[in-house]
């Protein structure tokens, strides 16, 4: 949980803070709460290599990966300041679903639907 708003003058450095925390105790993958809760949650992987971190976000809202991305070298600082350097990951759009599944599989739905309920309709009254 951030207590910190998204996009507020503290937000880079209470994520910062967390995420180092997380690499140091050895955390593979977290999903962080935001504040105000609508703009999250952060879906983090993070990969050590030693000590190279590559740290991967995922959020939904483009607000929510603006202040991340605002906020990367506050994290490089920090993890810096732990003994890590931050190597590489990125920000991504989070979406619901897994990607081209739930696409595929809502497609495939929506387009069999409407045929399949208006064909026994029509047929019905003959």
């Amino acid at each position: 949980q951030l207590s910190a708003p998204v996009g507020g003058p503290d937000f880079s450095q209470a994520l910062a803070s967390q995420l180092t925390t997380l690499a140091r105790d050895g955390v593979q993958e977290a999903t962080l709460q935001l504040n105000p809760a609508e703009m999250g949650p952060i879906a983090v992987k993070i990969v050590l290599d030693g000590a190279q971190a590559q740290i991967d976000f995922a959020a939904a809202h483009a607000r929510t990966r603006e202040a991340i991305e605002a906020g990367l070298p506050s994290l490089a600082a920090a993890l810096h300041g732990a003994g890590l350097t931050l190597a590489g990951g990125g920000v991504f759009e989070q979406r619901p679903g897994r990607d081209g599944e739930a696409a595929a599989g809502d497609g495939g739905r929506d387009g069999a639907a409407p045929d399949a309920d208006e064909r026994p309709a029509a047929a019905a009254p003959r």
